[in-house]
């Protein structure tokens, strides 16, 4: 704000100091009298000097928000209303929302004006935003108070919705901000890849921190190595912006959260401080008044990398940047022809990087993430190369096509030599990919459903070892603790006797076997402690080929009529039908109907484990190449989809999305 009274008041004091010299006022009386006048001048020139509010304010400063999707462009401001035009950016084709409860307030107040019409936007409803990304929309609000300079814009009380705090009204404001910690000293290597049960720890603190409204929790989000599920640590906020919490994240991880990527190692303790108001400055794409240090808003302690470094990983250039013009490229690729393209990106990729000046480790770092991005492209070729035929015919105005990608040899699997290091482990996502790898068809034993977990792994690693020209690395460390782990994925649990057995087996390293117990009681005890009920049955997926995964399904349950609900934890459309077909759902149950529900790995385990107990009926949980298979079998492209079939186990409908208790009635009722 500027304080242009503060001139006036010095002009008044120099005055009158002048005066008293000239007239040689020693008087207690006259200066008593001198020091009143003063007072009252100065009292004046305040009063007199206040700013007033403008009637337009272009592109307003504010203090804090939780989005960068919503910019104020400028703020009008009459006797009858408050005019906000907003200028939205976001992803094309998707769709963004205004609440008709959004209101302003005075800045931390209670008093509010709620939003009394929009232009441009409908109140409440979904707006697809345009091929350009960006959208310019007016809302109106109730007039405010002359004296209220400073404003939050709180679209609804929900918690995820849009939240702008600190809005100055008078021209010339400035935000203060609160010295940061000076960043702690960087590691000059980086930490050992080996895997630990010793919890990371985590702590620090956001700064223009607003007491329940900025972020309540920081979400921590990382993978379980032996059953590769994705998993979340919460930690609360306290009130003055502090935190604090562990996470077995098991290696050294670069861990994704809500505070952006962190490092977190192993016994190690993290110090994250965060300046929101300079983060919001930063990510705004209106405000005028940002400088130059804006995009370090961030400093870490304890870390292995800067946050600078963090950054400059997060924001490298990646195999695929334009996903269009990629489906596009590899359209009609022969399997060979699309390895050598994506090595050609690669190799072109890498050079950048070692081309750089960035430090070595963090050299090593994006090369080892690139690295990822290209083996996990090119173990689903068969699926993206499907998905490039099946856009290009859409595109071509086609609706019904068949198409059969070719199935790679083994030789197409040579670029696996000397691709995957240790140093990958760092990335939380090589879990995942590793998974993939191991369950490709040309890793699997005859009969391999009924081998033992020891057995498993000793094909998997003479096979493996040929085409990565070694046997040895925390590869098959983590490839042995998954083949242990699928056991305990299908309820199998381990005895005593086996743990002992499993101790040995991972004698070299009892961190791993300890990992693997630990997991096995984890979940045999939230299964006795939850699964009791008879209406909840989890079923084990049958051993067999992908393309006999579910006529195998499906046929233990010929002689009943069964609803097919292709779903996952995280859709909400998915979770929104459950809901609404209960009560038709307990009607047709008793008529001996039959809900299956099929999900796959991107249904977290944790999750699907607190969600199913809900969800009467049979439930599978397919690995992610199965997954792929199905959805390829039956043109599965969204969830919900839904399937029925009738009591010889012929389909007789297919659905996506929910069609509506009354359409699966009409469906049905002829069937039963």
């Amino acid at each position: 704000m500027k304080h242009s009274y503060l001139t006036n008041v010095q002009e008044h004091v120099n005055k009158y100091s002048f005066t008293c010299l000239l007239l040689n006022l020693s008087t207690h009386f006259l200066m008593k009298r001198f020091i009143s006048a003063t007072l009252c001048i100065i009292t004046l020139g305040l009063f007199s000097c206040s700013e007033k509010r403008p009637a337009v304010v272009e592109r307003p400063i504010f203090e804090s928000c939780n989005s960068d999707v919503i910019q104020i462009e400028k703020i009008e401001m009459n006797d009858t209303a408050t005019v906000m035009h907003i200028h939205a950016f976001f992803q094309p084709d998707s769709w963004i929302r205004i609440d008709k409860e959004s209101y302003i307030r005075k800045s931390g107040g209670d008093e509010k004006w709620v939003v009394t019409k929009s232009e441009g936007i409908e109140l409440s409803e979904e707006f697809h935003m345009p091929e350009s990304g960006e959208a310019t929309f007016k809302l109106f609000f109730p007039p405010l108070p002359p004296e209220v300079t400073i404003i939050d814009f709180i679209e609804s009380d929900c918690e995820d919705c849009c939240k702008i705090w600190g809005i100055h009204l008078l021209p010339g404001s400035k935000i203060t901000f609160m010295p940061l910690p000076k960043k702690g000293k960087m590691k000059e290597s980086l930490p050992v890849t080996a895997y630990s049960s010793q919890p990371a720890k985590i702590s620090g603190k956001f700064f223009g921190y607003i007491k329940g409204e900025n972020p309540k929790t920081v979400g921590i989000y990382y993978t379980n190595v032996v059953n590769v599920e994705q998993l979340t640590v919460e930690l609360p906020v306290a009130d003055d912006g502090s935190f604090s919490g562990e996470v077995a994240v098991g290696f050294p991880s670069i861990v994704n959260s809500s505070l952006g990527h962190l490092f977190l190692v192993p016994g190690k303790e993290l110090k994250v401080f965060t300046d929101l108001k300079k983060k919001s400055r930063y990510e705004s794409k209106l405000r005028a008044d940002k400088e130059p240090g804006d995009s370090i808003y961030q400093y870490f302690e304890g870390s292995p990398l800067s946050f600078a470094e963090i950054k400059a990983i997060e924001e490298m250039d990646r195999i695929v940047t334009d996903p269009v013009r990629f489906f596009d490229d590899i359209n009609g690729m022969k399997a060979d022809e699309y390895k050598n393209y994506l090595l050609g990106i690669l190799k072109e990729k890498t050079g950048k990087i070692k081309q750089s000046n960035l430090s070595l480790h963090v050299q090593l770092l994006m090369e080892c993430n690139v690295k990822l991005e290209a083996v996990n492209l090119l173990l689903l070729y068969e699926l993206l190369i499907t998905e490039a035929f099946m856009q290009a015919d859409q595109n071509a105005g086609k609706t019904e096509t068949n198409f059969t990608p070719e199935k790679p040899g083994e030789d197409y699997y040579s670029f696996l030599n000397g691709m995957i290091t240790d140093e990958m482990v760092y990335f939380p996502y090589y879990a995942m990919i590793e998974s993939s790898i191991r369950q490709n068809p040309i890793f699997a034993a005859p009969g391999e459903e009924d081998k033992s977990p020891e057995v498993k792994f000793a094909f998997f690693k003479e096979k493996a070892a040929s085409l990565l020209g070694t046997d040895t690395g925390i590869f098959f460390d983590i490839a042995r603790l998954q083949i242990y782990g699928e056991r305990i994925q299908q309820m199998k649990f381990y005895t005593d006797a086996e743990k002992e057995e499993i101790k040995n087996a991972f004698s070299p390293c009892p961190e791993y076997a300890q990992a693997l117990i630990n997991e096995n009681d984890r979940i045999k005890k939230w299964i006795e402690d939850n699964y009791s009920n008879s209406e909840v049955i989890i079923n084990e997926t049958p051993g067999v080929e992908e393309s006999k995964v579910f006529d195998a399904i499906i046929a233990k349950y010929k002689g009943k009529i069964v609803i097919v609900d292709f779903w996952a934890t995280w859709c909400r459309p998915c979770l929104q039908a459950m809901e609404t077909i209960k009560p038709l759902k307990t009607e047709l149950q008793a008529q001996g109907v039959v809900f299956l529900y099929l999900t796959g790995e991107s249904s977290p385990m944790g999750e699907w484990y607190k969600k199913i107990p809900d969800i009467h009926g049979e439930h599978y949980r397919v690995s992610d190449r199965q997954w792929s298979f199905l959805c390829q079998q039956f043109d599965i492209r969204g969830i919900p989809t839904y399937m029925i079939y009738n009591k010889n186990g012929k389909q007789i409908m297919k659905q996506m999305g929910f069609p509506g208790n009354n359409a699966f009635k009409k469906a049905i009722k002829p069937l039963l």
